[in-house]
């Protein structure tokens, strides 16, 4: 796994590092939540697959609702905060 092209944002209300990660074997693109305390990964959730989910370096948004938002190449794709 790893987040080739996203500015990562870190929510200090739920301690989780919110990212756009990509498997290292597949086209797939997942909205992904990292516990910054030890790095565990809390959730990885597929967004979509192929090249329009790049976001091209776009930095993600945190709502004020949990939701996260993020430009992609196709347009803005969302997902309601996965945390536990």
């Amino acid at each position: 796994m790893s987040a080739p092209s996203v500015v990562p944002k870190l929510s200090r209300a739920t301690g989780l590092i919110y990212t756009f990660t990509k498997a290292d074997d597949s086209d797939g693109w997942y909205w992904t939540g990292v516990d910054a305390r030890n790095g565990d990964v809390a959730f990885r959730r597929l967004t979509g697959v192929g090249p329009i989910f790049n976001n091209n370096y776009g930095g993600l948004a945190l709502g004020r609702g949990g939701e996260a938002f993020l430009g992609v190449l196709l347009g803005v794709v969302s997902l309601e905060d996965a945390a536990p």
